[in-house]
């Protein structure tokens, strides 16, 4: 409130030095008077108001008679400056205790810093090192590049040697299967051969079979009529028959015989798949040790060239080694297949020449049964 009368007072000074407002009629020396009688009045009213702070700020009776009530003697105050002097000395020791610690520290990360800075590289050293990288970089895929053409020459060479040695591989089975088929077509036609002669020889002896006891049961009913006619046409009979059965029994031993040469000549034929299946395992070492080649030519390189790059070659150089590998064992299985049907059929044949040998094993049984009938 104060504040707000000293500025309402200042800006009537204001007019009243200027002459406005409703001074504007009133004489400049008592314009000028009233200013200075304003003056005096606001140094006054600052003077009263520093007093009236200084009296807010000053202690009352009862305050001070509390303080002196308060005060502390002699002795306490000694005690308190000797406890304060001890702590301040304590503050000073742990103090420079802490700055002698903590310059240490700054020593010795000063000196790191210092060693750090001793060992980084220079500038220039750094710009020598990667010339020579570079360098070293450029003559590193010069390398690579002359390896791979090496590595793409050496790999064609060998898949070209492979494809020649798988046809010419091929080849020879294929002729030698050929063979083999054809000299099998021939013996099983000399088997069937065979085999239907001993069924006609089985025929006519079944007939004269027939025929005998048809001449026992002619001498049983004619016994009665002409012991004498009848003994010497059975006899007769007999001759005749014993004849043509010795000859039957002649040309069937004739016919195992030539069916156990047709049997033996089977098992030479069987050394010859063997000798066949030999040759084919010989081709098929012979890819091995190719492959194992191949195999070790790529671990050499592979140390050196790409993995990208390796990975590709060898993925293509598998496939492909897949494909002919499927189609060499695609064949391989159809002829030998039909092998194993020629070997089934001869099984057969030798089923049939084993019934044969064990006609020849009952012949000698039944010659007492007929001289026993007669």
């Amino acid at each position: 409130m104060q504040k707000k009368s000293l500025d309402r007072s200042l800006s009537q000074d204001e007019d009243i030095v200027r002459g406005n407002n409703e001074w504007l009629n009133i004489q400049e020396i008592v314009r000028i008077t009233f200013k200075q009688l304003s003056e005096s009045i606001q140094i006054q009213e600052r003077t009263i108001q520093g007093l009236e702070k200084q009296l807010s700020l000053k202690a009352s009776k009862n305050e001070v008679q509390t303080l002196l009530g308060n005060k502390l003697d002699s002795e306490e105050f000694h005690i308190e400056i000797n406890n304060l002097r001890s702590l301040v000395q304590s503050i000073r020791t742990d103090t420079s205790d802490l700055i002698c610690a903590n310059r240490e520290d700054y020593v010795n990360d000063y000196r790191k810093i210092i060693g750090e800075l001793e060992n980084k590289a220079n500038k220039v050293d750094v710009k020598n090192s990667l010339v020579e990288l570079e360098y070293q970089r450029n003559i590193m895929n010069g390398e690579v590049k002359e390896i791979r053409k090496d590595f793409d020459g050496k790999l064609q060479s060998l898949k070209n040697q492979i494809a020649v040695d798988i046809d010419y591989t091929r080849e020879i089975a294929i002729t030698e299967i050929d063979k083999l088929i054809e000299n099998n077509k021939q013996v099983l036609g000399k088997i069937a051969k065979n085999k239907s002669l001993a069924d006609e020889s089985a025929q006519d002896l079944h007939t004269k079979l027939k025929s005998l006891e048809d001449t026992l049961d002619i001498n049983t009913q004619l016994h009665a009529k002409s012991e004498d006619e009848l003994s010497k046409k059975f006899n007769s009979n007999i001759n005749t028959v014993q004849n043509g059965i010795l000859e039957e029994i002649n040309a069937i031993t004739e016919n195992f015989t030539q069916l156990c040469r047709d049997f033996e000549q089977v098992k030479a034929l069987k050394a010859d798949n063997s000798q066949v299946m030999t040759l084919i395992q010989m081709r098929s070492d012979e890819i091995n040790l190719l492959r194992e080649e191949l195999n070790f030519q790529s671990q050499q390189l592979k140390a050196r060239l790409p993995y990208s790059e390796f990975d590709k070659e060898l993925k293509l150089f598998k496939d492909a080694m897949e494909l002919v590998k499927r189609e060499i064992s695609v064949k391989y299985d159809r002829k030998i297949l039909e092998i194993h049907e020629l070997l089934d059929s001869r099984v057969s044949k030798d089923d049939y020449a084993s019934s044969i040998r064990g006609v020849k094993t009952e012949r000698p049984n039944t010659e007492p049964y007929f001289f026993k009938k007669s």
